[in-house]
């Protein structure tokens, strides 16, 4: 048998050299890329952020349409609508919201505050309540309450100086959805009927 010499000759013995011996298993990486699938989520990513830079701003006429779609949304989904649960009541705000703002061509960006009245509601919640807390103001880190030296600062802001608690900002009120009247006033709180958080107990 004729051996293989020069170059020939050492191509044979590295491929022998790559070759499993007996018993062995030849193992080799591959990077398999599956390119149809990064080319769609690169599109996608590039759809969501086209569109996140081009919304449309909800402008102060904007928001006065708004108020009427509110009063629309009144109507077909009252808060004592008999809803099995809160979900069904926040689903059927958020149907007709959609429907209501292609009718007045307003921006999705002005849903927002309509979808945060609507969860921070008692419709759909059976014995649920509007409890008004009234958040009182606090001076801080004054060493001598009372000597008439402004050397604290006022618990809200962080930048007012006080001496005194009455030094600060008027007392504040806060609406929350208690399960029942019952937890309200075992929380300190005050009845305030039913419906929405938004504009109950002054607060926005």
């Amino acid at each position: 048998m004729v051996q293989p010499s020069g170059a020939g000759s050492r191509l044979t013995n590295d491929v022998a050299a790559m070759s499993p011996g007996p018993g062995s298993t030849a193992v080799m990486n591959r990077t398999i890329v599956d390119w149809p699938r990064v080319i769609l989520l690169t599109s996608v990513a590039l759809a969501l952020c086209v569109g996140t830079v081009h919304a449309k701003p909800c402008t102060d006429e904007d928001k006065e349409a708004v108020e009427l779609v509110s009063a629309e949304l009144d109507a077909r989904c009252p808060c004592d609508g008999g809803y099995r649960n809160h979900g069904r009541y926040v689903r059927c705000v958020a149907r007709n919201t959609n429907k209501l703002f292609k009718e007045y061509g307003l921006p999705s960006s002005c849903k927002r505050t309509i979808r945060r009245c609507a969860a921070r509601s008692t419709c759909g919640k059976e014995g649920a309540v509007r409890c008004c807390f009234i958040l009182e103001q606090a001076c801080m880190n004054d060493p001598r309450p009372g000597d008439a030296r402004p050397v604290g600062v006022c618990l809200e802001d962080h930048q007012s100086a006080c001496d005194v608690n009455a030094d600060c900002a008027p007392l504040k009120t806060k609406c929350k959805i208690s399960r029942s009247a019952e937890n309200c006033e075992h929380r300190g709180g005050a009845l305030s009927g039913s419906g929405s958080c938004c504009g109950a107990c002054g607060a926005p």
